[in-house]
């Protein structure tokens, strides 16, 4: 249940997160102050954490489709392969955001 209440919540995150990436593209063709605007913005502390909300939300979001993928298939669906499959989609986008994070 709480797995499937953090990826409707991904699911909104990233639909926030889609928002904002549009506006920061009509800034960047806004021109050059714009640009610089929102550069300042996410370069903060705040919008650092924000973009690290944002790949953790993507990440964790894209394990619950793929969890559910292989439901579609047909397998997976004993007491300790649902668990087994929700431990991973609920670890997997944790560590795969710690990764890329301090990989960039």
């Amino acid at each position: 249940m709480a797995l499937s209440i953090l990826h409707r919540l991904s699911g909104m995150a990233l639909y926030g997160s889609m928002a904002l990436f549009a506006g920061f593209l009509w800034l960047l063709a806004a021109g050059g102050s714009g640009y610089a605007l929102m550069e300042s913005w996410l370069r903060s502390p705040l919008g650092e954490v924000g973009l690290l909300l944002a790949l953790w939300a993507l990440l964790h979001h894209l394990c619950g489709g793929l969890r559910h993928f292989v439901w579609d298939l047909g397998y997976g669906y004993g007491p300790r392969a649902i668990n087994w499959l929700s431990g991973l989609s609920a670890l997997l986008p944790v560590a795969a955001t710690a990764l890329l994070w301090a990989w960039a």
